[in-house]
């Protein structure tokens, strides 16, 4: 390759730049390199849309992680709300079956008073304390009673919280007698 610096009269005359003389080599380089830049800017603007389709394939996958937790937070809230109701349901449940319990405890006594014996009241304390009012005509029969509820009840004790004569020359006997109810 050969290159001529020297300009000539004229070229210094109007200020033009030396030209540079080469041979068909160093043109083909320049072709070769040309073409060699393409190629790259080919390949870098293939890897830019490549890059831009896998950041909006990252955002899409950004946005259904959003609405899954966004599920999961509405999937936890149904969940908590099940076992609410659950809860309650059991609750309910428990009440029935205890109040059942009650009611059948208070039928067998009230199917078991000795004979002169009846029933004027009936209470319940939330918490758990029970108490009949009755009459009867012999003291005995209220002893009688108390015993009866300690057998049916038997991890409640019974006592008698009161006892009056009443009636015509004292011929009744207004009792209350009251037990805590074994749950």
């Amino acid at each position: 390759m050969r290159f001529d610096y020297r300009q000539s009269a004229f070229e210094r005359l109007i200020g033009r730049p030396p030209r540079i003389a080469s041979d068909g080599r160093l043109r083909a380089s320049a072709v070769a390199l040309a073409f060699a830049l393409l190629a790259l800017a080919a390949v870098a603007a293939a890897e830019h849309g490549r890059l831009v389709a896998v950041d909006a394939e990252l955002a899409a996958m950004h946005e259904r992680a959003i609405a899954a937790a966004q599920s999961d937070a509405r999937d936890e809230r149904v969940r908590r709300a099940v076992l609410a109701a659950r809860d309650v349901r059991d609750a309910v449940l428990a009440a029935q079956r205890a109040s059942i319990a009650d009611a059948n405890a208070i039928a067998r006594i009230g199917n078991r008073l000795p004979p002169q014996t009846w029933l004027t009241s009936l209470s319940a304390e939330g918490t758990g304390t029970w108490s009949i009012g009755g009459r009867s005509t012999q003291i005995e029969q209220i002893g009688a009673t108390l015993a009866t509820i300690g057998r049916l009840e038997p991890a409640a004790s019974p006592r008698l919280v009161s006892l009056e004569a009443s009636g015509e020359r004292g011929r009744l006997l207004d009792f209350h007698i009251a037990w805590d109810a074994a749950r």
